[in-house]
C-alpha cells in the first residue's frame, strides 16, 4: 500500500505477524507443557447438550437452507449499505492540547502592522477560559522577494499564534477552533486561518491546474465562491498570496528595434534598478573565508516613484542612451504576489476548514459535485494531494490488501484440508463481520478511516478462525462415520462455547480501547469499536449460516467429484498396467 496509509497497514502487518508466529510457539510448545504439569485428571463429566433456543434456530436453518440463504445474502447487502451514511476519511482528527492560527498580511506589511495583528490574535487567544499561554511567530525564516532573498520586507507578511490549553479542559480543540472563527473574521487587514494539527494544513484542499495559467483566477474566485455555500466547510481561502501592486515593463518591439535596444539590455535594466543584479554580476566584499554580494538598487521611493524609472539609461546599439520610456511601456498593475506550479502546471489551492463531526470524505463528495468542477473551464484540470491523495491510496490499498489476504487464506486453507471447497464454507462467514463493524462505527460516531480498516483486516483472521473450528470438527465427525446432519450438530454442540468464549476474550480486551478517553484515543477507539461490532454478528451468525454453508458445498462435491474422476486416470490401474508389461 503506497503512501501515508502504506505506513500504518505495513507496521501494523508486522506486528501481526510476528505477534502470530509466537503465539503459535507458546499453543505448541509451551502451553502442552504447562498442561502436563499443572492440570489435574477428573472424572468425565455428563455430555451437554446444545441450548433449546439455539437448536431450534439451527435446526430450522438447516431444514431451510434456501430461505437461510436468502436471509444472510439480504443481510450482507444491507450491511453494504450501511457504507454510505458513514463519514470517511484518512484518520480522525485528534485533540491535542494546542491549536495555531496562520497569520498572512497583504503584501508590503511592514513588521509593525504585523505586530499590531498579531497582538490582537494573542489577546484574542489569551482571553479563552481554556488558554494557557499563547506563543507568537512573525516572519517565516526565508526572503522571497528577489534574487538571494534582499527583499527589505521578505517574509514579514506571515506569522504563527499558537495556543497552549489546559489538559483539564471540557471542550475539544474542534469545538474551540468553531468558537474563535466568526471572532478572528473581526480583524482587519489580514488572512487569519487555522492550522490542521496533524497535517500542517487545511481540513481540505481542491486544487486547480492550467497549462498557460488563463483564466485559473477567475475559476479559483468561483471555486472559492461556490465552496463558501457547502454547509460543514467554513473560510474557503487561495493558497498564494493577495494580488499586490507590480511594475510592469512591456517593450515596444518597433522603437526598441529602430534604436537598436534588446530585450536583454531592457530588462537587465529594470532588474538592476529594482531587485538588483544577479549574485553572478555584483562585486564581493571579502571579510575572512566569506564573500560577501554588494548590491546596487535604487532607494524604496525612487523604486515607487515611475518617473525616476521611466528615465533609466538604456545603451542603444549606436553607442548611445535612451530613456526606458522611449522603448518600454512602465506602470503599475496588480498581480500575483506568487506563482505556483504543480506538474510544470500553473495550480492555484483553494483550502478550507471543516466544522466540527465533518469528515475529509463526505465535503470532498459535496465539493466534487460544484458547477465548476463538473464543468471545467476549458484548460483547467484538477489534481489532487496531501490528505485527498491519501483518501485515494487509502481506498485503492485496502481493497487490494483486502483481496489479496483473501486470496492467501483460501490458499492456506486449501493446502490444510485437501479441498478446494471446504475453504469455500470458511470465507462465507466472512461477510457475516462486516454488518456488525458497520453498524458499530454509526452507533459509535466513528469514521470509517485507517484505524476502522485496520480492525477490519483483524475481524477477517477472528471470524475465519470461528469458521475453520465448525468445519474442522464436522470433517473429523464424517470420517468417523456421522451423516452429515449428525455431523453438523455435534459440531455445533462441540465447538460453540469455545468460538464463544474466544470472542468474549477478545471483545473484553478491546472494550478498554473503545472507551478509552484519553490522549491519542481518537485513533484507537474506531479499530476497537470496529472488532467488537463485527465479532458479535460474525459469533451469532456463524454459528448458524456455516453449517447451512456447509450443507450446500459438501453436497456440491459429492455430486461433482464422482463426475470429475471420469476424467482422471485412476493410480491402481496405472500401476497394474505397468506390472503387467514388464512380466
Amino acid at each position: 500500500m503506497p503512501g501515508i496509509p502504506g505506513q500504518f497497514f505495513r507496521e501494523f502487518g508486522a506486528t501481526v505477524t510476528i505477534a502470530v508466529l509466537f503465539s503459535l510457539l507458546v499453543a505448541r510448545l509451551l502451553t502442552p507443557l504447562l498442561a502436563a504439569y499443572f492440570l489435574v485428571p477428573k472424572q468425565a463429566k455428563a455430555r451437554s447438550e446444545l441450548p433449546v433456543v439455539y437448536r431450534r434456530v439451527l435446526e430450522w436453518a438447516l431444514d431451510h437452507r434456501w430461505a437461510s440463504v436468502i436471509l444472510a445474502t439480504i443481510l450482507f447487502f444491507l450491511s453494504i449499505a450501511l457504507v454510505v451514511p458513514l463519514p470517511k476519511g484518512v484518520q480522525p482528527e485528534g485533540n491535542p492540547n494546542f491549536l495555531s492560527v496562520s497569520i498572512e498580511a497583504p503584501p508590503g506589511s511592514t513588521i509593525g502592522d504585523m505586530r499590531a495583528i498579531v497582538t490582537q490574535v494573542s489577546d484574542l487567544l489569551a482571553a479563552q477560559p481554556e488558554a494557557e499561554s499563547v506563543f507568537a511567530q512573525v516572519g517565516t525564516g526565508g526572503a522571497s522577494g528577489g534574487p538571494g532573498g534582499f527583499t527589505s520586507n521578505a517574509g514579514v507578511t506571515k506569522g504563527t499564534v499558537t495556543l497552549i490549553l489546559n489538559e483539564q479542559r471540557d471542550s475539544r480543540v474542534s469545538a474551540i477552533r468553531d468558537r474563535l472563527r466568526p471572532l478572528l473574521r473581526e480583524i482587519p487587514d489580514a488572512r487569519l486561518s487555522f492550522a490542521n494539527a496533524e497535517f500542517g494544513s487545511a481540513g481540505i484542499e481542491i486544487i486547480l491546474t492550467s497549462e498557460t495559467g488563463e483564466g485559473l483566477e477567475a475559476a479559483g474566485l468561483a471555486l472559492q465562491s461556490q465552496m463558501s455555500t457547502l454547509a460543514g466547510i467554513v473560510d474557503a481561502r487561495p493558497t498564494t498570496p493577495p494580488s499586490g501592486p507590480e511594475v510592469v515593463v512591456r517593450p515596444k518591439a518597433d522603437e526598441a528595434a529602430r534604436l537598436g535596444v534588446s530585450v536583454a539590455a531592457i530588462a537587465a535594466a529594470a532588474r538592476v534598478a529594482t531587485v538588483g543584479d544577479i549574485d553572478a554580476n555584483v562585486a564581493k566584499l571579502n571579510e575572512g573565508e566569506r564573500r560577501i554580494p554588494i548590491r546596487v538598487r535604487l532607494p524604496r521611493d525612487a523604486r515607487a516613484d515611475l518617473s525616476v524609472i521611466k528615465n533609466l539609461r538604456i545603451p542603444t546599439a549606436t553607442g548611445g542612451t535612451t530613456t526606458l520610456d522611449s522603448v518600454a511601456d512602465v506602470y503599475f498593475q496588480a498581480g500575483p504576489a506568487q506563482i505556483n506550479r504543480f506538474d510544470r502546471r500553473r495550480n492555484l489551492s483553494i483550502r478550507a476548514d471543516l466544522t466540527d463531526g465533518v469528515q475529509l470524505g463526505d465535503a470532498l463528495n459535496k465539493v466534487e459535485a460544484l458547477p465548476i468542477l463538473t464543468n471545467k473551464p476549458a484548460g483547467i484540470g484538477r489534481a489532487s494531494q496531501g490528505q485527498e491523495q491519501a483518501l485515494a491510496q487509502l481506498t485503492r490499498g485496502f481493497l487490494m490488501a483486502f483481496v489479496e489476504g483473501i486470496g492467501l487464506v483460501y490458499m492456506v486453507m486449501v493446502l490444510l484440508f485437501r479441498s478446494f471447497f471446504k475453504p469455500v464454507i470458511i470465507m462465507m462467514a466472512l461477510p457475516t463481520a462486516v454488518g456488525g463493524a458497520f453498524l458499530a462505527l454509526l452507533l459509535g460516531g466513528s469514521m470509517l478511516g485507517i484505524p476502522s480498516l485496520i480492525g477490519f483486516l483483524m475481524l477477517m483472521g477472528l471470524a475465519a478462525k470461528n469458521s475453520i473450528l465448525l468445519v474442522e470438527y464436522a470433517i473429523e465427525c464424517e470420517r468417523e462415520g456421522y451423516s452429515q446432519r449428525e455431523a453438523l450438530m455435534e459440531a455445533c454442540r462441540e465447538r460453540a462455547r469455545p468460538i464463544i468464549m474466544t470472542s468474549l476474550a477478545m471483545m473484553a480486551g478491546m472494550l478498554p480501547t473503545a472507551l478509552s478517553v484519553g490522549q491519542g484515543a481518537e485513533f484507537r477507539q474506531p479499530m476497537a469499536i470496529a472488532v467488537i461490532g463485527g465479532l458479535i454478528t460474525s459469533t451469532v451468525l456463524s454459528l448458524v449460516l456455516v453449517p447451512v454453508v456447509y450443507e450446500f458445498v459438501d453436497d456440491f462435491e459429492r455430486w461433482l467429484l464422482p463426475r470429475l474422476s471420469r476424467l482422471v486416470t485412476p493410480r491402481t490401474v496405472a500401476i497394474e498396467s505397468d506390472d503387467v508389461q514388464r512380466h
